[in-house]
C-alpha cells in the first residue's frame, strides 16, 4: 500500500523526518507572504514541487521562478536563497534527497497538475520526480568546474574575473561564489598571488648561464682573497635568484662554506696555512654559524636584511681605512 505524507497544513514551513534513509527530510508550507532566507546550500538534493502559487530562488546572480504544477531539483552544494513569496497562496513541499546521483546545474520540469494537496503525496512519487529529473540533468563531469579547474583557471589567466566566469559558462557573482565555497578565497587571491610570482621571476636575471656566471667570479674572487664574500654573495643571490632574505643567506652560508674548503685544501697542499691563527678562526666560524643558523629561523626577515646592511657597510668603512690610511 502506498503511503502519503501529513502535515499541518499552517501559514509556517513545518519538518519532519520522513524515516526512511532515501529521503532525509521534508518541509511543507501552505499560506502566503512567506519570508526569504540567506544563501546557503545542502549535502543533499533539494527538491521543490510547487502545488499552487509560486517559489523564486536567487541562484549565481539569477530570479529562477518555479510556478505551480514544476518541481525545481537544486543540486548538492549549491549556493541559492529563496525569496519571499508573493501574497497569494503557495502551497508547496521540499523534500531532501541523499547526492547518490550526481547533478550539475538547476532543473526545472513541469509535473502537471496531479495532486491539489501535500498530502497526497507519497515518498514514491517524490524519488520518482527526482530520478526523472536527475536522468535529464547534465553530469558533473561536463557542467561542474572542480577546485583544480577553478586554480588553473584563475592562476593561468591575468583576464577580469568577470571574463574569467565567462568562459566557464557562469555569472560574475555566480562564479566568485562558487569560488569562495571551493577554495575558500576571494577570486581575485589567486591571481594576486600569481602575478606576484611572475614579478618575482622577472626580477631574476633572464639566463641561468648569466646568473652562473655572476655566482662563479663571486666565487673566484672568495676563493682568492675571501673578505667581504658572505656580503658579495649575499648581493649576488639578491639579483639573480630573488626569494626571502633568510633562505638567500642558507645559500650564501653554503656557498662560501664550499668556496673556503676548496681554498682550504689548496692552501693545506701548498703548505701556506698557519695552523695556530686557522684554529682560532676555525672556532669562531663554528659558534657563528651555528649561532647564526639559529638567529636566522628566529629573526623577522627585515632585521636580518637590515643587519647585512649595516654591517656589509661597516666591513666596507673598515677595509677602506686600512687599505687608504
Amino acid at each position: 500500500m502506498t503511503s502519503v505524507l501529513r502535515f499541518a497544513m499552517t501559514n509556517a514551513w513545518t519538518y519532519r523526518r520522513a524515516d526512511r534513509d532515501d529521503i532525509v527530510e521534508l518541509a511543507s508550507w501552505r499560506g502566503a507572504g512567506s519570508l526569504g532566507l540567506r544563501p546557503h546550500f545542502h549535502d543533499e538534493h533539494q527538491l521543490v514541487l510547487v502545488l499552487s502559487g509560486s517559489r523564486s530562488f536567487r541562484i549565481e546572480g539569477e530570479t529562477i521562478t518555479v510556478p505551480a504544477g514544476h518541481a525545481a531539483l537544486i543540486p548538492a552544494g549549491m549556493l541559492h536563497a529563496p525569496m519571499p513569496t508573493s501574497d497569494e497562496e503557495t502551497a508547496c513541499l521540499n523534500a531532501y534527497v541523499p547526492a547518490s546521483r550526481a547533478c550539475s546545474s538547476l532543473q526545472v520540469v513541469s509535473i502537471g497538475a496531479r495532486w491539489q494537496r501535500v498530502d497526497e503525496i507519497s515518498p514514491e512519487h517524490i524519488l520518482e520526480i527526482a530520478g526523472d529529473i536527475l536522468s535529464r540533468a547534465p553530469s558533473a563531469s561536463t557542467g561542474r568546474t572542480d577546485r583544480s579547474e577553478l586554480g588553473a583557471a584563475l592562476t593561468e589567466s591575468l583576464a577580469p574575473i568577470g571574463a574569467v566566469a565567462a568562459g566557464l559558462g557562469r555569472s560574475r557573482e555566480g562564479f566568485s561564489r562558487m569560488v569562495r565555497r571551493e577554495l575558500g578565497v576571494a577570486p581575485h587571491a589567486p591571481q594576486i598571488q600569481s602575478m606576484t610570482i611572475g614579478q618575482q621571476k622577472t626580477a631574476a636575471l633572464p639566463s641561468t648561464a648569466a646568473s652562473g656566471a655572476v655566482l662563479g667570479l663571486a666565487c673566484v674572487y672568495g676563493g682568492f682573497f675571501g673578505a667581504g664574500l658572505g656580503v658579495i654573495l649575499t648581493a649576488v643571490l639578491s639579483v639573480t635568484e630573488p626569494n626571502d632574505i633568510r633562505a638567500i643567506k642558507a645559500l650564501k652560508n653554503l656557498l662560501a662554506t664550499c668556496v673556503s674548503l676548496a681554498a682550504t685544501l689548496i692552501f693545506i697542499v701548498q703548505g701556506a696555512v698557519r695552523w695556530p691563527e686557522t684554529l682560532a678562526m676555525l672556532l669562531g666560524a663554528v659558534a657563528g654559524g651555528y649561532a647564526g643558523g639559529h638567529l636566522i629561523r628566529v629573526l623577522p626577515a627585515p632585521v636580518v636584511r637590515q643587519f647585512v646592511i649595516v654591517a656589509g657597510a661597516v666591513m666596507t668603512v673598515i677595509y677602506a681605512a686600512r687599505y687608504w690610511f
